[in-house]
């Protein structure tokens, strides 16, 4: 392994980099967060854009998606579940409210919204729950309509 990271490190390009503890990478735990002027200097935007901590106290996201009402969702696989972050709107660069989308979920991933529902890719299938497009409020029982993915294959997430 050591030879494989040592090859990694040695020939990998540049631009393919990505500057992260490697424990925290192989187990998830054990350190905190970059300091933001840290995090600002490793992160570039487009032109024009800023790159700020969002909701700093909301750890181990996964994926991140809009709804169309311009609130952010956001997987925790870690928690089992899926947070809503309302927009900034009082121009402090922080979410103004969080709200708990959808819990008890199997590591969830991935996330896609579609004709009402909140799809959501967990480690064995994938749900979907009702979402209103309006308010971004999660609204029902949360069902699975694909069951029985595999595990495996190196990763967890689907």
């Amino acid at each position: 392994m050591a030879l494989s990271v040592g090859a990694c490190v040695a020939l990998w390009p540049d631009r393919f980099v990505v500057n992260a503890p490697v424990r925290h990478m192989l187990f998830g735990k054990g350190i905190a967060p970059p300091p933001e002027d840290v995090a600002r200097a490793r992160l570039q935007g487009p032109a024009g854009a800023r790159v700020t901590r969002f909701a700093e106290d909301l750890p181990n996201v996964r994926f991140l998606r809009f709804a169309p009402n311009g609130d952010l969702l956001a997987s925790q696989p870690r928690a089992g579940r899926i947070v809503r972050l309302a927009p900034d709107r009082d121009g402090d660069g922080r979410s103004d409210a969080r709200h708990e989308g959808v819990g008890g979920l199997d590591r969830p991933h991935g996330l896609d919204l579609h004709d009402g529902w909140l799809y959501v890719a967990e480690t064995g299938a994938v749900g979907r729950v009702r979402f209103d497009p309006a308010t971004g409020a999660a609204s029902g029982a949360f069902e699975r309509v694909v069951t029985g993915l595999p595990a495996g294959g190196n990763h967890w997430t689907r």
